[in-house]
């Protein structure tokens, strides 16, 4: 069977075996996860896709044992290997930026016959979310979540299947100042004080009477909010079962590259908190 990943589905007791240090799990698990990853570093690191694709998959196996759902090893890999190969790829800077306009849309022929020249002239950060799009079948909303979880030194990201359908997903989770607070525990109020299309601003209030003004932009599927310090957001798209909805946040703070080796490893749980609240709310409807 393959998965929306294009890649064979794995059997969660072989990441299971792996995970307790079995030498012959681990080296089949390798060989299922090599291609996929190299496949997803290849087109956002271009020439340093293979170092790309090797820093992604030492980080894979260095914190395999933090994964909690076997069954979704390719999400959570995918996850690593879109950051590591946004990290490579900017540290290289052989890209000269074009525009966001100029990426083809899907089905384009110029996407086919001229491809390699289109990449070249991207940003590490927009060939991503084409690789993400156009390979991996996910949507602008989901793939700039996790472009910008890559990109963004020490953020928390995590995405899961809820087994409830997009619109009733999206409706709970995009009443910003009703749920947040629920889903976000550390937030005591969220408050929408101006509204422009799909950009606002609001007043955020913490649980020790911390306060921030937060830029939004929300519109069905996706949402991201910016203070001066802090960062969030999420992402949603149908999927067979139900609705694959991620959750990413984090500090904006200087220095926080230099801490994002120690961060990433605790951040996935810290992301996974708010949509199993989520999750809660939802069933207690």
């Amino acid at each position: 069977m393959v998965s929306m990943t294009g890649a064979p589905e794995l059997d969660p007791a072989l990441v299971r075996a792996a995970q307790r240090g079995d030498r012959i799990a681990v080296a089949d698990l390798m060989d299922a996860l090599a291609p996929y990853v190299g496949r997803v570093c290849g087109p956002i690191a271009l020439q340093d896709g293979p170092d790309a694709a090797q820093e992604a998959l030492i980080a894979i196996f260095k914190n395999l044992g933090g994964l909690r759902d076997p069954s979704a090893i390719y999400g959570w890999a995918r996850a690593i290997a879109v950051r590591e190969a946004v990290r490579v790829a900017r540290k290289t800077a052989r890209a000269v930026p074009a525009e966001l306009a100029d990426i083809p849309a899907p089905g384009d022929p110029q996407l086919a016959a001229d491809v390699r020249d289109v990449l070249a002239r991207l940003t590490p950060g927009h060939r991503a979310v084409l690789v993400l799009r156009d390979l991996e079948g996910l949507d602008e909303q989901a793939a700039g979540a996790l472009v910008i979880a890559a990109a963004t030194p020490g953020v928390a990201y995590a995405e899961t299947l809820i087994p409830a359908p997009f619109n009733t997903v999206w409706e709970l989770a995009s009443d910003l100042e009703h749920e947040l607070p629920h889903m976000v525990t550390d937030v005591r109020s969220f408050e929408i004080t101006s509204t422009g299309g799909e950009r606002m601003t609001a007043r955020a209030r913490g649980r020790l009477g911390q306060r921030a003004r937060f830029d939004v932009v929300l519109r069905p599927g996706w949402c991201v909010m910016q203070s001066r310090f802090l960062i969030g957001g999420m992402a949603a798209v149908p999927e067979a079962g139900g609705t694959r909805f991620a959750f990413l946040g984090g500090l904006r703070l200087p220095g926080m590259r230099l801490l994002d080796p120690v961060l990433r490893p605790a951040a996935r749980p810290l992301a996974l908190r708010p949509i199993r609240r989520l999750e809660h709310r939802l069933r207690a409807r």
